[in-house]
């Protein structure tokens, strides 16, 4: 039983610690996407009309505004994704190989011959490392879910900013095409 809760706690740790680089792997996926928005921003910025009072200006600038918030939206949960946190780790080797002497030095005293002592250490001594594993995997573990969620976040933020950009293109450029042709053919009818 041992062996195997020692294996299991083992790789939860490992399992664990590569999680960990997971976060940091994803962030160009998300710069790639916020390259792309702001790319869009730049491309069709000029196409903005000033704020005029009229429907159309106000889902134009609406949409902006939300495009803003998205973005802010995005920043804070890459904050919260990224904010250094404290991973545990087992016991240092050193520290190990003490407490073992310190155990078998126990056992000696107490009146057991020297294998039987080394026997008895080692059974206490895998118990304390299988509960040290045990635990540092599950902080470890709370710590990735907080930042794995924090992530998720930040990506479907940062998805509905690009979604936004792409309805602010459409609306500017509905704008100009039907609406502002629209406008023009009613003036030219009203100057003839």
């Amino acid at each position: 039983m041992d062996a195997y809760l020692e294996q299991l706690f083992a790789e939860a740790y490992e399992r664990e610690i590569e999680q960990e680089e997971n976060v940091v792997r994803s962030l160009s996926i998300i710069a790639a996407i916020a390259s792309v928005t702001l790319l869009v921003l730049r491309e069709f910025g000029d196409g903005v009309p000033p704020f005029d009072w009229s429907p159309w200006a106000w889902v134009i600038h609406g949409l902006i505004v939300a495009i803003g918030v998205a973005f802010f939206y995005v920043l804070v949960f890459l904050f919260v994704a990224l904010r250094p946190r404290r991973y545990e780790q087992p016991r240092n080797p050193l520290a190990i190989r003490a407490s073992a002497e310190e155990l078998v030095a126990f056992y000696e005293n107490e009146g057991i011959e020297a294998g039987e002592a080394e026997g008895m250490a080692l059974r206490d001594l895998r118990q304390e490392m299988i509960e040290q594993l045990a635990l540092v995997a599950t902080n470890n573990r709370r710590h990735n879910l907080a930042r794995q969620r924090a992530r998720s976040r930040a990506f479907n933020g940062l998805v509905m900013a690009l979604a936004l950009a792409f309805a602010l293109v459409g609306t500017i450029y509905f704008e100009e095409t039907v609406i502002a042709a629209g406008r023009q053919e009613r003036g030219a009818v009203t100057s003839e």
